[in-house]
């Protein structure tokens, strides 16, 4: 059924901010922070890479000489971020906050010296109350993971590591612009273990340029092999900003095909399902139910989290907040100002749209109540905006089919792989130009 508009509701009041001093942006969350439980995520952002790899959008506004960069500036960003740290934990902490989940990403975390990710990890000792924590999750690359920083990572109370794997098949691993080789991907796995922490990630891409279905089996292969409890399979995905894109665009390699993009994927899935493991959300298999807690704060609109860092985003008091990485020097030189500050409201859908995609990913969609805690005004109130309605008739013209009742909305089982890769080859800006016919 249709969800009713809200009547006699206006819209909550608008407002975007800049440069926003960290004083008045405690003073903007307060005023919206409601009685429901404060729990919270705290994401700490570390843009460093060992190469600028072919495939990946998620820092490539960065500048390759800041991304590739040395100890002496990794030394100034860890300052920032402590800094950073220091200043927020206890002012969150008097909101009423309370730390459930900790995830490290970026970037590569793991290229961070033992002494730094101490560093880290102290100042958030003194900083917020850890006592809660559930899961600490710490992404790595396999080139930067030795037992010594697994077992630096254990004792500092990481009790969970991603490993960005990607493939397992050499040439593939060199077309991407890797900084490692499959031998050294299979090592770090077992770096992980003989370090003292059992619960570890592994990530697959399928249909990468010039992927056969004999690399994708192949790579699923030797993953299972090493025994993850955890899984997370993408589609490639071809941004316009990275160089394997820009590659297909000068024809040098071919185009993503859906047909093969689906059966790649799909031919993935088997196999891990075969092998065990539960796909709980798309592309995202977990064994013996060790599922990412992290997750529920990304797919399932789960509750407030901090960004530490350039490039980290925020959701506090019913406000969007983030640093992008064009402001990575600016971030270094003074961590506490805040680029952009934003009220969530149901005529910007622009700054929830990731949450949405994401949210539609899982097998529950968008629940009506996690919604408006989160966002801070009901579902329905965004239902009724034209550009909400937009949004969902592209991924209909992907292919999904929408449900919607008294829970809240969701893609149909059924439809829902097809609809999420078909929109990797079909453009986002549909939602602003005109609808099929």
């Amino acid at each position: 059924m249709k969800l009713p508009q809200a009547p006699n509701q206006s819209p909550p009041p608008a407002g975007a901010f800049r440069d926003v001093p960290p004083g008045k942006l405690f003073e903007l969350v307060a005023a919206q922070l409601d009685d429901h439980a404060r729990d919270l995520l705290i994401y700490l952002h570390v843009p460093f890479c060992s190469s600028k790899c072919h495939f990946c959008d998620f820092v490539a506004d960065l500048d390759v000489r800041d991304l590739l960069s040395g100890t002496e500036v990794r030394g100034r960003y860890v300052s920032a971020l402590c800094e950073q740290i220091s200043y927020y934990g206890p002012r969150l902490g008097e909101l009423g906050y309370q730390p459930k989940l900790i995830y490290w990403g970026g970037g590569t975390p793991s290229r961070l010296a033992p002494d730094e990710l101490e560093r880290i990890i102290a100042t958030l000792a003194s900083s917020f109350d850890l006592g809660a924590v559930q899961e600490h999750s710490f992404e790595s690359s396999p080139e930067t993971l030795t037992v010594e920083k697994v077992d630096c990572l254990r004792r500092s109370g990481v009790d969970r590591i991603s490993i960005g794997v990607q493939s397992f098949v050499e040439e593939e691993l060199r077309r991407a612009g890797r900084a490692h080789s499959a031998e050294q991907a299979q090592e770090a796995a077992r770096a992980v273990r003989r370090g003292g922490i059992e619960n570890f990630n592994l990530d697959l891409i399928t249909s990468m340029p010039g992927q056969s279905l004999a690399d994708v089996r192949l790579s699923a292969e030797k993953c299972i092999e090493l025994q993850p409890t955890h899984v997370t399979v993408y589609a490639y995905r071809a941004d316009p900003r990275t160089i394997m894109a820009k590659q297909i665009g000068r024809g040098i390699r071919p185009s993503a095909r859906f047909a093969h993009m689906l059966e790649s994927f799909q031919l993935c899935q088997d196999i891990l399902v075969r092998a065990g493991y539960e796909e709980y959300a798309l592309g995202h298999f977990a064994r013996d139910g060790l599922r990412f807690r992290g997750e529920s704060y990304y797919f399932d609109l789960g509750g407030d989290f901090i960004g530490f860092g350039s490039g980290a985003g925020s959701t506090l008091g019913h406000y969007s907040i983030s640093n992008s990485h064009k402001t990575f020097h600016r971030y270094r030189d003074d961590p506490l100002t805040v680029e952009c500050c934003e009220r969530y409201t149901p005529e910007n859908i622009g700054i929830i749209s990731r949450e949405l995609r994401l949210a539609l990913l899982t097998w529950s969609g968008i629940d009506r109540g996690r919604f408006e805690r989160l966002f801070g005004y009901p579902l329905a109130m965004l239902r009724g905006q034209q550009i909400f309605a937009d949004y969902l008739d592209y991924f209909r013209f992907c292919g999904a089919e929408i449900v919607e009742d008294d829970r809240g909305l969701r893609v149909s089982q059924e439809t829902r792989l097809r609809a999420h890769l078909r929109s990797y080859v079909t453009s986002m800006e549909y939602v602003k130009g005109p609808r099929p016919a």
